[in-house]
């Protein structure tokens, strides 16, 4: 792992957020892992009707869709948003202390990989496993065959996708920096998962 006391100069696409914005979040990184973890406590909460009705084992690819402001409160519609906008943000802290290597990336893409595959297209018990999509909900009873479906189903691979390509654009963007670096000292090497503090 690299410290995370200096910011690397990388693409906007690759780290878009402010330098303050990520120091200040790297500053208070407890708070916000304990934030996270209250936020998994709830979401098992928000989730339980869903996760009555689906098989223990396929929890863990029970996810969240935009499903639409009906039927919740408003509040808490505006919460979900607000706060899965806040964990996408997080995301563009990691380059910070992790190097992303070949194994990890592989290791992400097959979990996502296979999460989008029974949430939308394999079932591996009973029903798809995605959250419930309201669009879905005919007579009473989910109906998968509709383009709701079909739209969760793309959305899910799309972003598998983005985050992909994201996490191996930070890896080859960090590799070149280190051979920049490496060639500016006389040096030349890169080492899996080095990075210059």
């Amino acid at each position: 792992m690299t410290g995370t006391g200096s910011r690397e100069t990388l693409p906007m696409y690759v780290a878009p957020l402010p330098r303050r914005l990520e120091d200040l979040a790297l500053r208070y990184a407890w708070l916000i892992v304990g934030i996270n973890l209250a936020g998994t406590a709830f979401g098992f909460w928000y989730y339980r009707f869903q996760l009555a009705q689906t098989p223990l084992v396929m929890w863990p690819f029970v996810q969240l869709v935009l499903n639409g402001p009906g039927g919740i409160e408003p509040w808490l519609y505006w919460f979900l948003i607000v706060s899965h906008l806040a964990m996408t943000l997080q995301s563009f802290l990691i380059y910070r202390y992790a190097s992303f290597s070949v194994g990890a990336v592989a290791v992400a893409v097959v979990w996502y990989g296979f999460n989008d595959l029974v949430d939308y297209f394999a079932p591996l018990i009973g029903e798809y496993h995605h959250t419930f999509l309201r669009a879905e909900l005919v007579n009473g009873a989910l109906d998968h065959s509709l383009q709701a479906h079909d739209l969760a189903a793309a959305a899910a691979v799309t972003l598998t996708l983005a985050a992909t390509f994201l996490a191996l654009a930070t890896r080859a963007k960090k590799l070149e920096r280190i051979a920049a670096d490496g060639s500016s000292r006389g040096t030349g090497s890169i080492e899996e998962g080095t990075t210059r503090d």
